[in-house]
């Protein structure tokens, strides 16, 4: 997961961030991440790669396409929304 400052970096957020698995085989995987806990921000933050790096152990091995949906709500409150689609 990555974020960008209006000059199109990557750079670290704060605020609430969840993440939803979804297909045939998954029931809704949920991860949240709260971006707010500086140690949490810290841990997360791959900083080689300036993403946020998110593992998911529940999703079956074999699964060949898997819907992600994203919700982060910055500490500003503005929710962004995002979703897509992951083919092996």
């Amino acid at each position: 997961m990555a974020f960008t400052d209006s000059d199109g970096f990557q750079c670290r957020a704060v605020g609430s961030l969840v993440i939803t698995l979804s297909e045939t085989g998954i029931n809704n995987a949920v991860e949240t991440i709260d971006l707010t806990d500086s140690q949490v921000n810290r841990d997360r933050f791959d900083a080689p790669t300036r993403t946020y790096l998110i593992r998911f152990n529940e999703v079956p091995a074999d699964l060949t396409k898997v819907r992600v949906s994203v919700l982060f709500t910055p500490d500003s409150g503005t929710k962004l929304r995002a979703n897509n689609i992951i083919e092996k």
